[in-house]
């Protein structure tokens, strides 16, 4: 990557270029016969910010029973593939090109909502280089592009970096597709047609580190819908049915991801930095001073009283609700931790997505969590290696971080603007100029 220049390609597209003794190089902005400078380099004085990234490499980590529950050991630090195409505010085709596409409103087990929108900036971290390229041979082969020494596997690669890169709309990609495949005029397209297709390469991926489940939409029912052996989902508490297709078009689910997948990922890019920590913690004398939450008295109690063993990983956890266009009223609650043990400045920077609800009214905290922490609990012990030592973690729960709204759904509570609103006391309240004013008939001092 020359310095300066915006456009990234994976080192491992170079890697397998080389291999497969092929004429082609990486673009760059001075040589680059086949893009426009525009897509090839922008000025560092451009009032564009510069959007780099590269994915990060993961480790080797053992594999475990739940590896094959959830259908692969794959890691994922990413939102899942269901969701990539919904999450903009750029949401009118018209203003992205003279082409239009069937794929726009096209909704399938992989697409739940309109795949339009802007791509993600983990778009392509969801693989590493090498395993993205893995992919891409895997699926096309060896075989090159019409008149030319480029495999199709590189250039789907390559197209997958220059979306990344830049940031690019759903329907641009789709233009950029058809635009390749008409320049080289064949009966059939070199690459693959609509971005529907394109997505597909990863699609298997992200639908092995994910569960959907169905809500009911009833009014009062706070039932999940099961598939019963003809296919039809069910409530199982009011016994109402629904179609899969449609519940899936509507977006009637939510979605909670492979957490002991996720950790992994966590570990395999701050192992170092973890296993030296984790060294440092069991080594710090006992201190009444709190600088981190791993001095904290609740933690520090988990130690003394064995639940909290060497090696063992802690998460913080978080959900709040934010409004995703600025046209309508659906909101987005992502579940995220952190982890603990890392150091402050590792903690903040690896905050890890656990699961997701979007959807036109807040989510059912019952079901939501209830999943999450069915998730935790069926985890096993994390093996990993750094450097000579050997580690095995066992992921434990510590808190969950929230706003005051979010806080009282999360523990089914009245919110702090209602009657008996206050989760520490049983205080009434009373309304007075509009507001709901809490009178003390004791000290404040003696009901604490």
């Amino acid at each position: 990557i020359e310095k300066g220049a915006e456009y990234v390609v994976p080192k491992s597209t170079l890697h397998y270029q080389k291999t497969a003794r092929m004429s082609t190089s990486a673009p760059s902005p001075t040589t680059s016969p086949n893009l426009s400078p525009e897509l090839t380099r922008r000025s560092t004085s451009s009032t564009d910010t510069p959007q780099e990234g590269t994915p990060a490499s993961d480790g080797e980590l053992t594999a475990s029973d739940e590896e094959q529950q959830w259908g692969g050991g794959e890691n994922v630090h990413s939102l899942s593939d269901d969701f990539e195409g919904s999450m903009s505010e750029d949401n009118n085709p018209s203003e992205d090109g003279p082409f239009t596409s069937e794929d726009d409103t096209f909704a399938s087990e992989d697409d739940t909502f309109a795949s339009e929108g802007r791509c993600p900036r983990d778009f392509v971290s969801v693989t590493t280089d090498d395993e993205l390229m893995e992919k891409c041979f895997a699926q096309f082969g060896t075989s090159t592009l019409p008149h030319s020494s480029t495999t199709t596997a590189c250039a789907v690669a390559m197209l997958m970096s220059l979306v990344h890169a830049h940031n690019f709309t759903w329907t641009a990609l789709d233009d950029i597709l058809k635009v390749v495949n008409k320049m080289f005029g064949q009966e059939e397209d070199v690459l693959p047609g609509t971005k529907y297709l394109f997505r597909k390469l990863w699609a298997r991926k992200t639908s092995a580190v994910s569960k959907k489940f169905f809500y009911c939409e009833n009014q009062n029912c706070t039932g999940l819908l099961e598939p019963d052996q003809s296919g039809k989902l069910t409530c199982a508490m009011c016994q109402a049915s629904a179609d899969g297709d449609a519940a899936l078009k509507a977006g009637s689910y939510f979605t909670i991801l492979n957490v002991q997948e996720q950790v992994k990922h966590v570990i395999s890019k701050t192992k170092q930095a973890l296993s030296e920590h984790l060294t440092l913690l069991e080594t710090l004398p006992d201190s009444p001073d709190v600088k981190d939450i791993t001095s904290g008295s609740a933690y520090r109690s988990l130690k003394e009283t064995g639940v909290l063993k060497t090696g063992d990983l802690t998460l913080t956890v978080n959900t709040d609700g934010s409004p995703v266009f600025k046209s309508s009223n659906s909101s987005i609650w992502p579940i995220q931790f952190t982890v603990s043990e890392l150091p402050p400045e590792k903690r903040f920077t690896n905050t890890t997505l656990a699961g997701l609800w979007f959807g036109k009214k807040h989510p059912n905290m019952l079901q939501f969590m209830s999943k999450f922490a069915d998730v935790l609990m069926d985890m096993d012990p994390i093996q990993w290696t750094c450097g000579t030592v050997n580690h095995t973690s066992k992921v434990h729960l510590l808190c969950c971080c929230a706003d005051a709204p979010a806080r009282a759904a999360v523990q089914n509570h009245v919110l702090y603007s209602g009657y008996f609103g206050c989760p520490w006391c049983l205080i009434r309240g009373k309304h007075t100029g509009g507001k709901l004013i809490a009178k003390l008939s004791l000290p404040l001092l003696f009901i604490i």
